[in-house]
């Protein structure tokens, strides 16, 4: 890593992790501010992404992400439990922002494995059986198909959580990523071959 390219990374981090700090400890920032400083710390979170691309690019690395996605998910029902409605509050934007921050590292975390390792065809297995098991755990547990769909357009984010979401969540775009992955997949492999010979 170059001094230039270090430099940036170590502004992308300060940037990422003092706009999370305001979002915890600001009180009431207007709408507007927090999707315009959301919308400046995801340019630093794709910094990062793009930096660390051959960290991210691991099964384990992705299966943490989508794990801390189900951690923060479960956490975002529980505070509305909390007893001071400020600490909650604040806790409550801070906690759905970085739910959106580890959504779209675990997308991008996919995305990045399967264009630098052979992974398109295992997408398309882990999907097929992932989601066929989710949306079955899902209609089971509402007791028939309808009350499924009823249920999930009438609960929020912080009313409930089930195990089987984040399972939903990673395989619904799975097929369609290792489709879309595997002519960047080849274009790698071929730029790696043409690098290393």
């Amino acid at each position: 890593m170059n001094k230039t390219v270090q430099k940036l990374t170590w502004v992308a981090w300060g940037t990422f992790v003092a706009i999370r700090g305001l979002l915890l400890v600001a009180s009431r920032l207007p709408g507007w501010t927090e999707i315009m400083l959301w919308g400046i710390s995801l340019a630093a979170l794709f910094w990062l992404l793009g930096v660390y691309n051959r960290w991210v690019a691991r099964w384990r690395v992705v299966v943490s992400f989508w794990a801390a996605y189900a951690g923060l998910h479960w956490l975002i029902t529980q505070l509305a439990l909390a007893s001071a409605p400020i600490l909650a509050h604040n806790l409550t934007n801070l906690v759905a922002v970085l739910i959106m921050d580890t959504m779209i590292a675990g997308y991008a975390g996919l995305v990045i494995l399967a264009i630098r390792r052979d992974v398109s065809v295992m997408y398309v297995v882990l999907a097929t059986f992932m989601g066929g098991i989710a949306l079955r755990s899902q209609v089971q547990a509402a007791g028939g198909v309808l009350n499924w769909l009823l249920a999930a357009a009438t609960t929020s984010m912080q009313e409930e959580f089930r195990a089987i979401e984040p399972l939903m969540m990673m395989g619904s775009c799975m097929i369609t990523l290792g489709i879309i992955t595997f002519l960047p997949h080849l274009f790698w492999l071929h730029y790696l071959c043409t690098f290393l010979n």
